[in-house]
């Protein structure tokens, strides 16, 4: 209800009522297009089938898929790897194990029935009353359903500017939120002052 308010108040308009839903709606397609940021993630444990595993129908894009290594002491991530090079990756070609993603499809090569866990970037619904993206990037939400606002005006020069705005912001969210994976990954390899002391002694 805050958003749609928000949208007649800011275009100046309080006959879009009816078309509201319709905005958002385009909107929030964008948007899950573009952002790729923490709040989408979702872990999920997945188990292949004849090495396929069928994805949600939130699936917007993979983010890793982790396998426990023979005898469970500990995990490993699988390489995403385009579908052109699979064949080099079949039984007995003692290469790790990798993934292709295609068509809703992911493959894991050599084929496997281990369980996986699939981490992956989940779709973003339409609000019924708030969500990650009213939450954290509020702004880049009502720009983005301004975008919209605009087209159905007609009005291309707001369209870019509402456009540029939301879409400067949706690059802003994901670059930190790739800076802040980047750390997390550097912390997690560099080791603890606990593991310099053993080697140590």
């Amino acid at each position: 209800a805050q958003l749609k308010t928000e949208i007649q108040s800011f275009s100046h308009r309080t006959d879009i009522a009816g078309q509201l839903d319709s905005f958002i709606e385009f909107a929030y397609g964008r948007l899950n297009a573009k952002l790729r940021i923490a709040g989408q993630e979702t872990i999920l444990a997945v188990t292949p089938v004849n090495g396929q595993i069928d994805l949600p129908a939130d699936f917007l894009q993979s983010r890793s898929l982790t396998r426990a290594w023979a005898g469970g002491q500990g995990f490993y991530e699988l390489t995403s790897i385009g579908k052109s090079e699979a064949g080099l990756y079949g039984p007995g070609s003692g290469l790790s194990a990798v993934y292709v993603e295609e068509s809703g499809i992911i493959t894991v090569y050599p084929a496997s029935d281990a369980e996986h866990t699939l981490t992956y970037y989940a779709r973003i619904p339409i609000p019924t009353t708030t969500d990650v993206f009213l939450t954290e990037y509020p702004d880049m939400v009502l720009d983005a359903c301004l975008e919209q606002v605009c087209k159905w005006e007609a009005d291309k020069q707001g369209r870019l500017d509402n456009r540029a705005s939301w879409m400067g912001q949706a690059d802003d969210a994901n670059a930190e939120h790739k800076r802040r994976r980047l750390g997390s990954r550097a912390r997690a390899a560099r080791p603890s002052r606990a593991s310099h002391a053993a080697r140590a002694t």
